[in-house]
């Protein structure tokens, strides 16, 4: 009878480790989980009545190694699709795709600092400028700018547009 128990509590330590793999990747809303929390408990108090020491080296398992599995199942299951799609996460590609569309709205901001454009708003500070034939938000630097005044883009960090009258002698 005490083999049978070892061998119980060996086998259901591996299926509770099987079973939080199987949560990654079928959702069960946490249902596999419990169970394997639940055939875990169950192979400790097996591996306890074969013996003290199986039992101690069986919690032990459970206490360091049962952690490790549900963080790495986690990390895993963040680079699945449903994992993703629970998450709100984005796949390599999307990410990829996205770098890419805003290093290019970077350079095309960069690439604005020194033209000219007209201001279609009132930027007090904030504002509404055309250059190149595309609307921006801007910043005014100096003072008040009233719409149709002709501008000239100083500066473009991130996000942030700062424009002064064109004809502004200290732009």
């Amino acid at each position: 009878m005490e083999e049978t128990m070892l061998i119980w509590g060996l086998a259901l330590l591996a299926a509770s480790v099987l079973l939080v793999v199987l949560e990654i990747f079928v959702p069960t809303g946490g249902i596999l989980a419990v169970t394997a929390i639940l055939t875990a408990a169950a192979a400790v108090i097996c591996l306890f009545i074969h013996d003290t020491t199986w039992g101690l080296m069986g919690l032990l398992f459970v206490i360091i190694v049962g952690p490790m599995v549900g963080f790495f199942g986690i990390q895993l299951w963040t680079q699945t699709k449903i994992g993703r799609a629970v998450i709100g996460g984005l796949s390599p590609e999307e990410e990829e795709t996205r770098r890419r569309q805003e290093e290019e709205r970077r350079r095309e901001r960069d690439n604005l600092v020194g033209k000219t454009g007209e201001a279609m708003t009132d930027l007090r500070p904030m504002g509404v400028v055309k250059v190149n034939g595309k609307r921006y938000d801007a910043f005014a630097e100096i003072r008040v700018i009233s719409a149709g005044t002709k501008i000239r883009v100083t500066s473009a960090q991130g996000m942030d547009i700062r424009v002064r009258p064109a004809d502004d002698a200290t732009a």
